[in-house]
């Protein structure tokens, strides 16, 4: 994110490559999206998250690696947060489950995200300059 150009462009679609253990009870995994609270990530994810974004359930992520599509016509609403978010020249971006439905005897939370990797890649287009 810190090579991201933050002026004069205009983000046309967002993909997040994320990779999934094989942790948690179901294969419905749900991301939450956050805007950070500063450019840096330090301290407690309460400290760190600003505002909500958007939530996504993600089927049949269990320990595997799935793509997800972010544009005006695919998840478009958490794009036009995100979108917003990163053309103000911001750089982090929080994915969180905020709440569980249940702990497992081997004490992780049947939402637990067992997130192994995760990639996100911006496609954006320089706009035209007014010459000033």
């Amino acid at each position: 994110m810190a090579d991201l150009p933050t002026g004069n462009i205009g983000i046309t679609q967002i993909q997040l490559r994320v990779t999934f253990g094989p942790a948690g009870a179901s294969s419905a995994k749900y991301l939450t999206f956050y805007k950070g609270a500063s450019n840096t990530i330090s301290g407690s994810i309460g400290s760190m998250r600003g505002a909500s974004i958007g939530a996504l359930s993600v089927s049949n992520a269990y320990d595997r690696t799935v793509t997800l599509t972010f544009n005006d016509t695919t998840n478009a609403a958490i794009f036009a947060g995100m979108r917003d978010h990163f053309e103000a020249g911001n750089r982090v971006l929080i994915i969180y489950v905020p709440s569980t439905r249940g702990t497992h005897s081997g004490g992780y939370c049947y939402d637990y995200l067992s997130i192994t990797s995760a990639a996100l890649n911006i496609t954006y287009e320089f706009l035209q300059s007014d010459g000033e």
